[in-house]
């Protein structure tokens, strides 16, 4: 099936390079690695409280130790979140094989996706928070 120069790269197994907190009980899923939430978790605390989250009773969060590839699909399908923040990893990273352009939000496998820059990138700056928020309110149905 495969010839002996053939590489083949499977992901990792998500449990075994992230950490899950949270108690899901809006559904909502928010990925991310774990230094940036180290660094900037009152941010994000302060931007889903705007949309009216408590991030420890509402969310699941999944925390990457590492950015290395692994598969969420079966944690979408295990857990059905009706949406899911990404912040800092890409769909490829996350074996997901889409086309996903940043602060866009996009259904796919039956949830509300939004992909943005990493938290120490976003806090910072005025435009892409506004583009995270404008996102958010679609997602969220705030509008």
């Amino acid at each position: 099936m495969f010839a002996d120069a053939d590489l083949l790269f499977l992901p990792t197994e998500l449990d075994a390079i992230a950490t899950k907190t949270g108690a899901f009980a809006q559904k909502v899923m928010v990925v991310l690695l774990e230094n940036d939430l180290q660094k900037a978790r009152p941010f994000l605390e302060k931007m889903m409280g705007a949309a009216k989250l408590n991030l420890d009773q509402d969310a699941l969060l999944i925390q990457f130790n590492t950015l290395q590839m692994a598969n969420i699909a079966a944690e979408i399908k295990n857990k059905a979140p009706e949406q899911v923040l990404v912040f800092g990893i890409s769909p490829d990273l996350l074996c997901l094989n889409i086309e996903a352009k940043k602060y866009q939000p996009l259904f796919f496998l039956n949830t509300q996706w939004v992909f943005a820059d990493n938290l120490a990138t976003l806090e910072p700056d005025k435009n892409l928070k506004t583009a995270l928020w404008s996102a958010m309110q679609v997602v969220f149905k705030l509008k």
